[in-house]
């Protein structure tokens, strides 16, 4: 036993307990597994706050903050399984809705980029092919000779 006695203990068996129960989750999702992953998490971090010992604190603590983290995920989990058992068509009809809303979105925005681009195409120089004259100006070069392509495009 360590000196801090039997209570010590309680927190490490709080985890076991907690990953039992989150193992079993995942085995088979059911309420039960949950609340009681849920309940072993709050008594371990209880068990941690109150009667865990510095030098094992730390692994423990991160232990409890992932088991938190895990029931969070597992919960809203089970809230979509159980609204998938009770109605599936309604849970496809809304995923179909929302991937249609996503779907406008994203082409929104990309014909609004496809804008923009188009926007800033015309505003380029046409003094040249590549409308790049004023750039290789800016770098020091000079026009020498000016030629006109005349050609009719067939």
């Amino acid at each position: 036993m360590p000196t801090a006695g039997a209570r010590a203990l309680l927190a490490p068996a709080a985890v076991a307990v907690a990953l039992l129960a989150a193992s079993g989750w995942l085995a088979e999702p059911r309420v039960g597994y949950l609340a009681a992953c849920a309940l072993a998490t709050v008594g371990a971090a209880f068990a941690l706050w109150r009667y865990a010992p510095a030098p094992g604190r730390r692994p423990l603590a991160l232990a409890v903050a992932a088991l938190l983290i895990g029931s969070a995920i597992a919960g809203r989990a089970q809230v979509r399984l159980e609204r998938f058992s009770r109605a599936p068509d309604e849970v496809g009809r809304r995923e179909a809705a929302a991937q249609r809303l996503r779907l406008r979105r994203g082409v929104d925005d990309e014909l609004t980029a496809l804008r923009n681009i188009a926007r800033r195409s015309r505003t380029l120089s046409t003094d040249s092919r590549t409308g790049a004259l004023s750039l290789y100006e800016k770098v020091g070069m000079e026009v020498v000779d000016v030629w006109v392509n005349r050609a009719i495009g067939v």
